[in-house]
């Protein structure tokens, strides 16, 4: 198996989903987003789930086209750089369903999730929410890259305030291609977040977990503060219940990175 694994590894670009498969890390996979994966997206409103599970994201906030709607560049499947969505500062992605369990389950007791995303920013003059829930009022989470000092960070919230914030080492560079990844087990109080190849481990749990669910359906580039102008957002993946190892985030970087020209 160590030997098919290899030679997939070496053959060329991957989506990434071909790269989760190489890697064995489809149980639990609950959301694979991919720009450069023609059926994941060739035209049209919505950015299409290829885990299997359906979760499907609408351009903007719903079917139609609107100003809020992300911008696809490249062509589809190419699978290079050069496929991404890019953001004028007002767009975003937005779940065409109701939150799913795996959603609420995130911010509560006894979470354990994960994801990977491939961004590339030009600016960090306010936070790029990149994935969120965020409610003032209910349980939530959101994935983000900081103004302040422009590391990557997950932060879980109890509809009061913060229960968990997790700041990367590494700080994320301005115009290149940046591969941010976490994992979070609740109940262990372990997890770790990782930016490029350098991943920083924790021991916390959450303080005062919630038990109620947020009233704000997922979006990607979208919270209380939305990706900058000139985001570009190539790859997103969760993964929920059943999570990689530090060890598979470092393969899926690995295995994705020439892709991305990193």
């Amino acid at each position: 198996m160590l030997g098919t694994r290899t030679v997939m590894a070496a053959a060329g670009p991957r989506s990434a989903l071909q790269a989760i498969q190489a890697l064995g890390l489809t149980t639990g996979l609950q959301l694979c987003l991919d720009a450069g994966d023609s059926v994941s997206y060739t035209s049209g409103q919505s950015w299409l789930d290829r885990s299997g599970n359906g979760y499907d994201f609408f351009r903007g906030t719903t079917a139609a086209s609107q100003s809020t709607d992300p911008t696809f560049n490249g062509t589809a499947g190419q699978l290079s750089g050069n496929e991404y969505w890019s953001f004028d500062g007002g767009d975003l992605f937005t779940l065409d369903q109701a939150n799913p369990t795996w959603v609420n389950n995130i911010p509560k007791n006894s979470a354990k999730w994960s994801f990977a995303v491939w961004v590339y920013i030009t600016s960090a003059s306010s936070t790029n929410k990149l994935i969120s829930t965020f409610d003032s009022d209910d349980p939530c989470f959101d994935v983000d890259i900081n103004a302040t000092n422009r590391v990557f960070r997950f932060t879980v919230y109890n509809g009061s305030g913060a229960v968990l914030g997790v700041d990367s080492t590494d700080t994320v560079s301005l115009n290149q291609w940046t591969f941010g990844a976490g994992i979070c087990d609740e109940a262990a109080a372990t997890g770790i977040i990782q930016v490029q190849g350098t991943q920083k481990s924790f021991s916390d749990s959450y303080s005062s977990p919630g038990s109620a669910n947020s009233d704000v359906t997922l979006k990607i580039g979208s919270g209380t503060n939305p990706v900058l102008n000139g985001t570009r957002i190539a790859m997103v993946n969760i993964w929920e219940g059943t999570v990689p190892t530090a060890a598979n985030l470092l393969a899926l970087y690995n295995l994705t990175r020439g892709r991305f020209g990193v």
